[in-house]
């Protein structure tokens, strides 16, 4: 029967598991639904890799603690079954199970879980963790969070104080919202959902090429000073599960300083003393610091367990840092001058200025060389210096200094350098509004030059992907360079990338070319489809695949060993002539022989993969196609949508389909113990030898028919 219109069914069930009296949704006793009801979870019917599925199908990071009656006895109905999972199934229910071992459980034996919280947020761009744009994780891929700019976030909106409560970083100081261009993904934060109770991810939403907001955040720091005269003086204090915690003068040293008064936006260390701000008999950090001195936030630093096991009231640390100085100001003016131009035989004044923060102090008027030509006391935090009849020794730089002696030492901040020039005769005004419209159209004209070289830059590339054309305009090199950077001619460029460049392959696809087709040597160059921005150098090495990630960054590509070059060819170019420069990052030296280019190959793989490879399909449809479409040895292999490097096999089975898992690990596809170079060598493998892929349980799987990708979902 045909219909004309069509109803799309969407249907949401119940979860069958829980964690409650904990925390969080992340910890707590474990019940699972029967029958309708929640029931709880007996200690001995439940192990680690129960855990492990409990914890992935709530979305938490790993299990942590797994104990009984941790949150609270309960008397109430249980279990009455044995959990036996494998740990890599998506939900509980899935897991086989068998009657419980024991007949009864004690109310003290109720299993309780706690997982860990899921590494799911961070801020980027700030000058500590606790600072900067906000980013997510979500469907495995970090993006900045963009809102709209008529969102009310305010310093109480619960998703910014779970940010900071989440980093440990304390509670939120300060929110921006910014505009920024579209050209990134972003997670899009739907206004219906900000406030409630749902998580950032729950409200998040996949977006692109629209005007957003970008979300900064700034939290309070994890360490302070207190009791001091200022900020940057007092006992320390670091924060320890959300408690302000002191720290013991034994487990704290002159490098750990430095990295506070970093940390807090002050001067270098100048006193540091036990009890200098007072004693106190309170919590006391347990660890001691062990800081290089360069780390930007002091809980980046490593620790361990402090030496002693008691810390007296006087012990307790403090620290005073140097306050850094704001910087002066510097302006010039006078009765016949225009700008920075000082008309020759008029008298002209100098104004150096700084924002209040000391009483007292003097300004110093210095050349480029810091040679001082006058000195005043600042009056009301400036000071004006006064020259008489300009000449030309008065045409150079001048530099505003600032000088206060405080209890640390002598302190001292320098304004910009300002150059006068001392000009002859009268000055017109339309003259001086004319150089000014003149430079401005000399930079307009350079602007559009540059402009123009950018566009001729931008090459058309098209590739034929399977039986369709799809026209992809790239830019051949990473960002624009001059011609001379170009080489010949951008036919030469084209031709070039053609040879080692390929815009629409998957690494397990470049990995298996290069172990069919390749030699050690040959090599290839891809986008990495799980990172914006990042390329993938494919090399074949003593017989394994290495991978070498190589960013843009704007103006230049740069590797990960910190190597920049101004584009994409001259980096493949001089890694081929400079044999033996190019390492990763365990030292072991690669080197780049033979472009590898294949079409014909590749056509023959993908014919191949398309027999029994699904790259965007459910554990849910893979089951619905192997029990519809297949037979028993119906096979296909998908990857997993939960955790990178992991794929399964799925294979129908005596009428049911059985989910086997393969880990890339390395340089190899690993399964049930067996390890193969590729995937298409792993299945042809299983289909060769009956009787060869057995499970834990000892009951033999074989792959007789792959499943054929055509078939309709």
């Amino acid at each position: 029967m045909s219909s004309l219109s069509t109803g799309s069914l969407e249907v949401i069930c119940s979860d069958s598991v829980r964690l409650v009296n904990g925390s969080s949704s992340c910890s707590g006793r474990v019940e699972v639904k029967s029958n309708h009801s929640w029931v709880s979870v007996c200690e001995g019917d439940f192990d680690q890799q129960d855990a492990e599925v409990v914890c992935r199908q709530l979305d938490c990071g790993a299990p942590s603690v797994l104990q009984g009656a941790l949150y609270g006895e309960v008397n109430a109905s249980m279990w009455t079954k044995e959990f036996q999972c494998e740990g890599n199934e998506s939900v509980l229910l899935d897991c086989r199970t068998s009657n419980s071992t024991g007949n009864t459980c004690s109310p003290d034996k109720t299993v309780g879980l706690t997982c860990s919280e899921l590494d799911d947020i961070r801020l980027v761009g700030g000058a500590s963790k606790c600072t900067g744009r906000l980013e997510m994780k979500h469907q495995r891929e970090w993006r900045p969070v963009s809102v709209g700019f008529d969102f009310d976030w305010n310093l109480q909106s619960s998703e910014i104080v779970i940010v900071c409560r989440q980093l440990d970083c304390g509670s939120a100081v300060s929110i921006e919202i910014s505009s920024r261009s579209a050209d990134q993904h972003v997670w899009w934060i739907t206004s219906s959902c900000v406030g409630s109770e749902s998580s950032l991810r729950e409200c998040a939403t996949p977006r692109s090429s629209l005007s957003t907001g970008s979300l900064g955040v700034i939290c309070s720091d994890s360490v302070r000073l207190v009791n001091g005269s200022s900020s940057c003086s007092g006992r320390v204090e670091v924060k320890s599960n959300h408690s302000w915690v002191s720290v013991c003068e034994g487990d704290f040293d002159q490098q750990d300083a430095q990295v506070v008064c970093r940390q807090l936006d002050c001067g270098i260390p100048s006193v540091l003393q036990g009890a200098l701000y007072g004693e106190v008999n309170a919590l006391m950090w347990s660890k001691e610091f062990q800081c290089e001195g360069n780390e930007s936030v002091l809980l980046d630093c490593r620790t361990s367990n402090s030496t002693g096991n008691t810390c007296s009231p006087d012990k307790t640390v403090g620290l005073t840092c140097s306050d850094i100085l704001f910087k002066p100001s510097i302006m010039v003016s006078g009765d016949r001058q225009q700008g920075l131009l000082v008309l020759e035989g008029s008298n002209f004044a100098i104004t150096c200025s700084i924002r209040p923060q000391y009483t007292g102090g003097s300004f110093h008027i210095t050349d480029a060389k810091h040679n001082i030509t006058q000195a005043q006391t600042a009056r009301h935090h400036s000071a004006k210096f006064q020259f008489l009849a300009a000449n030309h020794t008065h045409e150079r730089y001048y530099r505003c200094v600032y000088h206060i002696n405080i209890f640390s030492g002598q302190l001292s901040s320098e304004s910009e350098l300002l150059y006068i020039t001392v000009t002859l005769g009268a000055f017109p005004q339309w003259l001086f509004y004319s150089l000014i419209l003149f430079d401005i159209m000399v930079l307009l004209l350079l602007l559009f030059l540059l402009l123009s070289k950018c566009l001729h830059r931008r090459l058309a590339v098209t590739s034929s992907y399977n039986a369709g054309e799809e026209t992809i305009e790239m830019d051949y090199y990473c960002h624009s360079v001059s011609s001379d950077e170009a080489g010949p001619s951008e036919d030469a460029g084209v031709q070039d990338l053609n040879r080692w460049y390929r815009s629409n392959i998957t690494r397990v696809e470049a990995e298996y070319l290069l172990l069919t087709h390749g030699m050690d040597g040959s090599f290839l160059v891809r986008p990495s489809r799980s990172t914006p921005g990042v390329l993938i150098l494919s090399v074949r090495q003593n017989g394994a695949v290495r991978n070498v990630k190589i960013r843009e960054r704007g103006d230049h590509c740069e590797l990960d060993s910190g190597e920049t070059f101004a584009t994409l060819a001259v980096l493949v170019e001089y890694y081929m002539e400079n044999r033996g420069e190019l390492k990763d990052k365990n030292g072991e030296v690669i080197e780049l022989l033979y472009p590898l280019h294949c079409e014909d190959a590749l056509a023959e793989q993908r014919k191949n993969f398309s027999r029994w490879y699904r790259s965007n399909i459910t554990r849910v449809e893979a089951e619905y196609l192997l029990l519809t479409h297949g037979l028993d040895g119906s096979f296909l292999v998908r990857p997993s949508s939960c955790t990178s490097e992991v794929f399964t096999l799925s294979v129908r089975h005596n009428g049911e389909v059985r989910h086997i898992k393969i880990q890339k690990t390395g340089e190899f596809y690993d399964i049930v113990g067996e390890k193969f170079a590729t995937l298409p060598d792993l299945v042809q493998y299983y289909m060769e030898q009956d009787g060869k892929l057995k499970r834990k349980n000892g009951e033999v799987i074989e792959l007789k028919y792959p499943l054929h990708c055509s078939y309709p979902l």
